[in-house]
């Protein structure tokens, strides 16, 4: 048989490592019999903590993207409702069986007479104020 091949040769702290353990087994409950494993191999204790926080960082991400989906879901909800409300009020103004320069002029019109109502209001105030001061 060749050197190589014996395990012996490759771990020649096997027994140190063995007796550390049992030592350890003895002292510990039976819960941490896990953990006695991982400092016998430590390797093994890298790739489980490796694979314990790549565990939590995809638990994270699964948060952060719920949230984002949330907060389209939302969003997407409140556009949709102001998109009905708008499409409403051009179906109303679409289906008027005036044409559009009628309409422009109607809607010139209240513009006209709304502006002469606030220049009669402010004129009016204005009097008033000037009438207030020439009595004091």
């Amino acid at each position: 048989m060749q050197a190589s091949s014996n395990p012996v040769n490759f771990m020649p702290d096997a027994q140190r490592w063995e007796k550390m353990n049992e030592k350890f087994a003895a002292i510990l409950p039976w819960e941490f019999a896990g953990a006695i494993n991982l400092m016998a191999h430590p390797v093994a204790g890298a790739a489980a903590f490796s694979a314990l926080g790549l565990g939590v960082a995809s638990q994270a991400f699964g948060v952060w993207m719920g949230t984002v989906a949330g907060a389209a879901h939302a969003s997407q909800r409140l556009l949709v409702t102001e998109a009905d409300e708008e499409a409403d009020e051009e179906e109303a103004f679409a289906s008027s069986s005036q044409t559009a320069t009628v309409r422009a002029r109607a809607v010139a019109k209240t513009l006209m007479a709304d502006a002469r109502a606030v220049a009669r209001d402010m004129g009016e105030a204005a009097d008033a104020l000037a009438t207030e001061k020439t009595k004091h």
